[in-house]
């Protein structure tokens, strides 16, 4: 039958032939057939033609020489890549000491609003992220969800919380060390400093809001001495 006649190009690739030892050895294809939904024709080689090339002492010496070229190739690439891996590694390693420091003296800037408004966008804040959590499934299954109402007042808590997500780079900040902590994951590294820089930015954070907004200081400080605390367990 014609399909065991002829071998298609693709065939001859997989056998470990390249397009350069097809094009020396086997030449032009012997046939072409339409393939259909496809604008190029199918390329078919005849399978006895092939099989002298392929017992030639000249196709195995030159196909002998593309495989040992091709693994030194692959070799070589391998290689380079664990090089650049390493050297990667050791600059990210270098760099924990580094990325501490200037965590420790880092710049946040806060935005200056009516502390009117501020009230009013926290509460309205709060309440949307405790309804965005309890689902119809808690309200059906867990009691503790029955009789839940919106807060009316904004807390000083609500009110820093708000200022430190909204009004400040502190979340910028916060993305940048995230990402720094995935890239050290990415290489088996275990970013040690990334819970001092969390408590470095978010301490510095709430400085800067106590600072700019005065009336929330006292809860700007209870909310470090809490981490300090914690720091201490």
């Amino acid at each position: 039958m014609e399909s065991f006649d002829y071998i298609l190009k693709q065939d001859l690739l997989e056998r470990g032939w390249t397009r350069s030892l097809i094009d020396k050895f086997a030449g032009n294809p012997d046939k072409f057939r339409h393939h259909v939904g496809h604008k190029n024709q199918l390329c078919l080689y005849n399978s006895k033609r092939i099989s002298s090339i392929e017992v030639s002492r000249e196709f195995r010496e030159a196909l002998e020489s593309s495989v040992a070229r091709r693994e030194k190739i692959q070799k070589t690439k391998k290689t380079n890549e664990e090089k650049t891996l390493t050297a990667k590694k050791i600059f990210l390693e270098s760099k924990i000491k580094t990325i501490v420091s200037d965590y420790s003296k880092i710049d946040i800037d806060v935005r200056l609003v009516p502390v009117e408004g501020i009230e009013v966008a926290a509460l309205q804040n709060w309440n949307d992220w405790v309804n965005d959590r309890i689902d119809c499934f808690l309200r059906r299954h867990d009691s503790r969800w029955e009789d839940f109402f919106e807060e009316t007042v904004c807390t000083n808590r609500m009110a820093v919380n708000y200022i430190r997500h909204r009004l400040t780079n502190y979340e910028e900040k916060l993305g940048f060390l995230n990402g720094l902590s995935s890239s050290f994951q990415e290489f088996g590294i275990v970013f040690s400093g990334h819970h001092l820089c969390y408590k470095l930015l978010k301490t510095a954070t709430n400085r800067a809001i106590a600072d700019k907004y005065p009336k929330f200081s006292n809860e700007c400080y209870r909310q470090i001495s809490i981490m300090e605390e914690e720091q201490s367990c």
